[in-house]
Protein backbone atom coordinates (compact mmCIF):
# COMPACT_ATOMS: atom_id res chain seq x y z
CA UNK A 1 0.00 0.00 0.00
CA UNK A 2 1.23 3.31 -1.00
CA UNK A 3 0.25 6.90 -0.02
CA UNK A 4 1.98 10.50 -1.55
CA UNK A 5 1.22 13.23 0.15
CA UNK A 6 2.84 17.02 -0.20
CA UNK A 7 4.18 18.17 3.10
CA UNK A 8 2.23 16.43 5.37
CA UNK A 9 4.03 15.23 8.29
CA UNK A 10 1.34 14.07 10.43
CA UNK A 11 0.59 10.40 8.86
CA UNK A 12 4.64 10.09 9.23
CA UNK A 13 3.87 10.72 12.78
CA UNK A 14 1.34 8.61 13.42
CA UNK A 15 2.82 5.34 11.58
CA UNK A 16 6.21 6.33 13.52
CA UNK A 17 3.85 6.27 17.14
CA UNK A 18 2.61 2.73 16.16
CA UNK A 19 5.63 0.34 17.16
CA UNK A 20 3.84 -2.40 15.82
CA UNK A 21 3.81 -0.79 12.18
CA UNK A 22 7.25 -1.45 9.83
CA UNK A 23 7.43 0.67 7.27
CA UNK A 24 9.32 1.86 4.43
CA UNK A 25 9.62 5.61 3.94
CA UNK A 26 11.26 6.79 0.85
CA UNK A 27 11.47 11.23 0.02
CA UNK A 28 10.58 11.53 -3.85
CA UNK A 29 10.47 14.79 -5.44
CA UNK A 30 7.48 16.95 -3.31
CA UNK A 31 6.03 14.02 -1.68
CA UNK A 32 7.07 11.29 0.43
CA UNK A 33 6.33 7.54 -0.44
CA UNK A 34 4.96 5.31 2.58
CA UNK A 35 5.06 1.30 2.05
CA UNK A 36 3.46 -0.78 4.75
CA UNK A 37 5.92 -3.61 5.22
CA UNK A 38 3.87 -5.32 7.90
CA UNK A 39 0.81 -4.72 10.46
CA UNK A 40 0.75 -7.58 12.93
CA UNK A 41 -1.91 -7.33 15.51
CA UNK A 42 -2.07 -3.71 15.87
CA UNK A 43 -5.04 -1.80 16.96
CA UNK A 44 -4.65 1.19 14.97
CA UNK A 45 -4.78 -0.91 11.74
CA UNK A 46 -7.96 0.41 10.22
CA UNK A 47 -6.60 4.02 10.77
CA UNK A 48 -3.64 3.18 9.47
CA UNK A 49 -4.73 1.75 6.43
CA UNK A 50 -7.51 4.89 6.24
CA UNK A 51 -4.77 7.32 6.28
CA UNK A 52 -2.32 5.26 3.80
CA UNK A 53 -5.39 4.69 1.29
CA UNK A 54 -6.84 8.85 1.63
CA UNK A 55 -4.29 11.02 2.45
CA UNK A 56 -4.88 14.75 3.08
CA UNK A 57 -3.36 16.81 0.29
CA UNK A 58 -3.83 20.36 -0.43
CA UNK A 59 -5.84 21.01 3.12
CA UNK A 60 -5.43 25.02 3.78
CA UNK A 61 -3.19 25.92 7.29
CA UNK A 62 -4.84 29.59 6.17
CA UNK A 63 -7.70 30.19 3.50
CA UNK A 64 -5.25 31.55 1.54
CA UNK A 65 -2.32 29.04 1.83
CA UNK A 66 -2.42 25.27 1.63
CA UNK A 67 -0.78 22.74 3.03
CA UNK A 68 1.53 22.18 -0.12
CA UNK A 69 2.52 25.86 -0.34
CA UNK A 70 6.64 25.91 -0.41
CA UNK A 71 6.68 27.16 2.75
CA UNK A 72 3.99 25.20 3.55
CA UNK A 73 5.80 23.20 6.96
CA UNK A 74 7.30 25.99 8.62
CA UNK A 75 3.80 28.03 8.35
CA UNK A 76 2.06 25.08 9.82
CA UNK A 77 4.40 24.00 12.70
CA UNK A 78 4.45 28.07 13.60
CA UNK A 79 0.56 28.03 13.77
CA UNK A 80 0.12 25.17 15.94
CA UNK A 81 2.92 26.30 18.37
CA UNK A 82 1.22 29.83 18.23
CA UNK A 83 4.29 31.44 17.02
CA UNK A 84 2.55 32.88 14.10
CA UNK A 85 -1.28 33.86 13.46
CA UNK A 86 -3.74 34.37 11.05
CA UNK A 87 -5.87 37.76 10.47
CA UNK A 88 -9.80 37.98 11.79
CA UNK A 89 -11.02 36.22 7.87
CA UNK A 90 -9.28 33.53 8.12
CA UNK A 91 -6.20 34.61 5.94
CA UNK A 92 -2.57 34.84 6.66
CA UNK A 93 -1.42 37.04 3.36
CA UNK A 94 2.20 35.69 3.20
CA UNK A 95 3.31 38.08 0.76
CA UNK A 96 2.55 40.69 3.39
CA UNK A 97 5.39 42.93 4.47
CA UNK A 98 5.94 42.73 8.36
CA UNK A 99 6.54 46.02 10.28
CA UNK A 100 9.51 46.39 12.96
CA UNK A 101 7.03 46.12 16.25
CA UNK A 102 5.54 42.91 14.33
CA UNK A 103 8.84 41.16 14.17
CA UNK A 104 9.74 41.49 17.37
CA UNK A 105 6.60 40.49 18.70
CA UNK A 106 6.90 37.25 16.51
CA UNK A 107 10.93 36.50 17.66
CA UNK A 108 9.96 36.93 21.28
CA UNK A 109 6.46 35.39 21.91
CA UNK A 110 5.89 33.66 24.37
CA UNK A 111 9.48 33.59 25.94
CA UNK A 112 8.91 36.99 27.23
CA UNK A 113 9.62 36.48 31.17
CA UNK A 114 7.55 38.07 33.80
CA UNK A 115 8.07 41.94 33.88
CA UNK A 116 7.31 45.70 33.34
CA UNK A 117 9.04 46.50 30.16
CA UNK A 118 7.39 50.05 28.11
CA UNK A 119 8.26 53.52 27.94
CA UNK A 120 11.69 52.44 26.30
CA UNK A 121 11.72 54.64 23.03
CA UNK A 122 9.88 58.57 22.43
CA UNK A 123 7.69 56.40 20.31
CA UNK A 124 6.84 53.49 22.69
CA UNK A 125 5.31 53.95 25.52
CA UNK A 126 2.77 51.31 26.91
CA UNK A 127 1.30 49.44 23.41
CA UNK A 128 0.68 46.27 22.76
CA UNK A 129 3.96 45.85 21.09
CA UNK A 130 5.85 47.61 23.81
CA UNK A 131 6.90 44.26 26.39
CA UNK A 132 8.16 42.90 23.32
CA UNK A 133 10.57 45.89 21.78
CA UNK A 134 11.39 47.02 25.05
CA UNK A 135 12.74 43.19 26.29
CA UNK A 136 14.61 43.25 23.54
CA UNK A 137 16.43 46.80 23.58
CA UNK A 138 17.43 45.64 27.69
CA UNK A 139 18.52 42.13 25.62
CA UNK A 140 20.42 44.51 23.35
CA UNK A 141 19.11 42.62 20.57
CA UNK A 142 17.77 46.43 19.02
CA UNK A 143 19.21 49.55 19.64
CA UNK A 144 16.88 52.00 17.64
CA UNK A 145 17.60 55.17 16.05
CA UNK A 146 20.05 58.12 17.06
CA UNK A 147 16.78 60.10 17.62
CA UNK A 148 15.67 57.93 20.06
CA UNK A 149 13.17 56.54 17.72
CA UNK A 150 12.06 52.73 17.28
CA UNK A 151 9.96 53.86 14.47
CA UNK A 152 7.84 50.32 15.22
CA UNK A 153 5.26 50.75 12.17
CA UNK A 154 7.99 50.74 9.73
CA UNK A 155 8.25 48.19 7.70
CA UNK A 156 11.00 46.29 8.29
CA UNK A 157 13.52 45.34 5.64
CA UNK A 158 15.40 42.28 5.22
CA UNK A 159 18.88 43.35 6.27
CA UNK A 160 17.19 44.54 10.19
CA UNK A 161 14.98 41.29 10.26
CA UNK A 162 17.90 39.09 9.94
CA UNK A 163 20.13 41.08 12.04
CA UNK A 164 16.98 40.64 14.78
CA UNK A 165 16.45 37.15 14.63
CA UNK A 166 20.03 36.43 14.80
CA UNK A 167 20.50 38.33 17.97
CA UNK A 168 17.40 36.67 19.70
CA UNK A 169 18.47 33.19 18.89
CA UNK A 170 21.79 33.90 19.48
CA UNK A 171 23.87 33.22 17.01
CA UNK A 172 27.61 33.67 16.86
CA UNK A 173 28.47 36.36 14.22
CA UNK A 174 32.23 36.24 12.44
CA UNK A 175 33.98 39.32 13.70
CA UNK A 176 35.57 39.81 9.94
CA UNK A 177 33.79 38.73 6.44
CA UNK A 178 36.75 38.48 3.89
CA UNK A 179 34.08 37.96 0.79
CA UNK A 180 30.88 39.67 0.01
CA UNK A 181 28.21 37.26 1.47
CA UNK A 182 26.04 38.15 -2.03
CA UNK A 183 26.54 40.20 -5.33
CA UNK A 184 24.79 42.82 -3.71
CA UNK A 185 25.68 42.75 0.19
CA UNK A 186 29.01 44.17 0.71
CA UNK A 187 31.63 42.56 3.05
CA UNK A 188 31.95 45.98 4.72
CA UNK A 189 27.80 46.85 5.15
CA UNK A 190 26.94 46.80 8.43
CA UNK A 191 25.03 43.81 7.98
CA UNK A 192 27.27 41.73 6.71
CA UNK A 193 28.04 39.48 8.93
CA UNK A 194 24.48 38.75 9.94
CA UNK A 195 23.59 37.86 5.99
CA UNK A 196 27.26 35.72 6.49
CA UNK A 197 25.86 34.14 9.36
CA UNK A 198 22.39 33.31 7.96
CA UNK A 199 23.83 32.02 4.58
CA UNK A 200 26.45 29.67 6.63
CA UNK A 201 23.95 28.26 9.11
CA UNK A 202 20.82 27.73 5.81
CA UNK A 203 18.23 29.69 6.76
CA UNK A 204 18.16 30.99 3.30
CA UNK A 205 18.33 29.31 -0.37
CA UNK A 206 19.15 32.65 -2.09
CA UNK A 207 21.95 32.34 -5.31
CA UNK A 208 22.73 35.23 -5.94
CA UNK A 209 21.20 38.24 -4.57
CA UNK A 210 20.07 39.35 -1.18
CA UNK A 211 17.99 42.19 -1.71
CA UNK A 212 18.32 43.40 1.35
CA UNK A 213 16.26 47.16 1.19
CA UNK A 214 13.32 44.84 0.77
CA UNK A 215 10.72 44.32 3.02
CA UNK A 216 10.65 41.36 4.95
CA UNK A 217 7.33 38.98 3.97
CA UNK A 218 5.66 36.84 6.12
CA UNK A 219 6.09 33.93 4.57
CA UNK A 220 10.09 34.61 4.61
CA UNK A 221 10.11 35.47 8.08
CA UNK A 222 8.18 32.53 9.12
CA UNK A 223 10.83 30.02 7.09
CA UNK A 224 13.50 31.68 8.48
CA UNK A 225 11.88 31.32 12.52
CA UNK A 226 11.16 27.54 11.69
CA UNK A 227 14.67 27.03 10.38
CA UNK A 228 16.46 28.86 13.45
CA UNK A 229 13.96 26.58 15.94
CA UNK A 230 15.33 23.25 13.96
CA UNK A 231 18.85 24.84 14.70
CA UNK A 232 17.95 25.50 18.46
CA UNK A 233 15.47 22.63 18.98
CA UNK A 234 18.17 19.79 17.55
CA UNK A 235 21.24 21.15 18.50
CA UNK A 236 22.57 21.63 14.59
CA UNK A 237 25.52 23.60 13.75
CA UNK A 238 23.58 24.77 10.48
CA UNK A 239 19.80 23.90 9.22
CA UNK A 240 19.83 20.70 7.11
CA UNK A 241 16.47 20.02 5.12
CA UNK A 242 14.88 16.25 6.40
CA UNK A 243 15.43 16.97 9.82
CA UNK A 244 11.94 18.88 9.69
CA UNK A 245 9.68 15.91 10.46
CA UNK A 246 11.64 15.14 13.35
CA UNK A 247 10.45 18.29 15.02
CA UNK A 248 7.05 17.77 13.00
CA UNK A 249 3.85 19.95 12.54
CA UNK A 250 2.19 19.35 15.83
CA UNK A 251 2.23 21.57 18.82
CA UNK A 252 5.38 20.86 20.42
CA UNK A 253 6.40 21.98 24.50
CA UNK A 254 10.11 21.46 22.98
CA UNK A 255 10.01 24.96 21.63
CA UNK A 256 10.30 26.59 25.28
CA UNK A 257 13.08 24.85 26.07
CA UNK A 258 12.28 21.49 28.11
CA UNK A 259 16.00 20.42 28.31
CA UNK A 260 15.25 17.22 25.92
CA UNK A 261 15.55 17.15 22.18
CA UNK A 262 13.33 16.01 19.92
CA UNK A 263 14.98 12.88 19.37
CA UNK A 264 15.96 11.80 22.96
CA UNK A 265 12.09 12.90 23.41
CA UNK A 266 10.74 10.47 20.90
CA UNK A 267 13.28 7.55 21.97
CA UNK A 268 11.99 7.72 25.23
CA UNK A 269 7.84 7.85 24.36
CA UNK A 270 8.72 4.69 22.50
CA UNK A 271 10.69 3.13 25.26
CA UNK A 272 7.51 3.56 27.69
CA UNK A 273 5.41 2.52 25.28
CA UNK A 274 7.33 -0.79 24.81
CA UNK A 275 7.91 -1.06 28.82
CA UNK A 276 4.31 -0.76 29.01
CA UNK A 277 3.52 -3.58 25.94
CA UNK A 278 5.82 -5.96 28.08
CA UNK A 279 3.79 -5.28 31.35
CA UNK A 280 0.35 -6.27 29.43
CA UNK A 281 2.17 -9.15 28.86
CA UNK A 282 3.65 -10.06 31.66
CA UNK A 283 -0.26 -9.97 33.65
CA UNK A 284 -1.69 -11.48 30.62
CA UNK A 285 0.61 -14.91 30.88
CA UNK A 286 0.00 -14.85 34.49
CA UNK A 287 -3.85 -15.02 33.85
CA UNK A 288 -3.21 -17.88 31.62
CA UNK A 289 -0.99 -19.67 33.98
CA UNK A 290 -4.14 -19.52 36.34
CA UNK A 291 -6.32 -20.75 34.03
CA UNK A 292 -4.18 -23.59 33.61
CA UNK A 293 -3.78 -24.45 37.43
CA UNK A 294 -7.02 -23.97 37.87
CA UNK A 295 -8.42 -26.70 35.27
Amino acid sequence: IYASYYGYKDIVKTLLEDNRTKLKISNKKGSTAISVMSISTSKNKDAILSLLKNPPKNINIFTDLKSNHYRGNAIKYLKNNKIISGYPDGSFKPNKTVNRAELMKILIGSNLPSGTYENCFKDVKKEWFAPYVCYGKKMGWIQGYANGTFKPAQTVNRAEAIKMAIEVFGLSTATKITNNPYNDVSKDSWFAKYVHTAKESGLFDYMINYKASNGMTRVDISDIIYRLLTIKKLKLDKYQKGKEVIIGTQPDEGVKSTGEDAVSSFLKKQAEKKKALEKEIEILNKIKNLDSQVK
